[in-house]
């Protein structure tokens, strides 16, 4: 999975999980389900996602070091300081 893909998986489970931590939050804080609730000890849970500020800025550096290559099905070797990509036969139409 290159880097942009697993950004947007990321992206998209910390809102899955903001999501249902929302409704939980929402169903133990409603009459009858807070006296049920309170009874067996469930309580409203804060512990929402929240990402760093910087965590979303990569430099090149750190996705050049991360072995990010950009593009699925392209292998990447690194030539000194420059880093050369290689497509698949598939892909090149070669």
């Amino acid at each position: 999975m290159n880097l942009p893909a697993r950004r947007i998986a990321l992206r998209s489970e910390r809102k899955r999980y903001n999501d249902t931590l929302r409704d939980y939050n929402t169903y133990v804080q409603q009459f009858p389900n807070s006296f049920f609730a309170g009874i067996a000890g469930f309580k409203p849970n804060e512990a929402y996602f929240e990402a760093a500020p910087g965590s979303r800025e990569v430099s090149e550096s750190q996705f050049l070091e991360s072995g990010g290559n950009g593009a699925a099905g392209h292998s990447a070797t690194r030539t000194g300081s420059l880093r050369v990509g290689k497509c698949d036969k598939a892909e090149s139409g070669g």
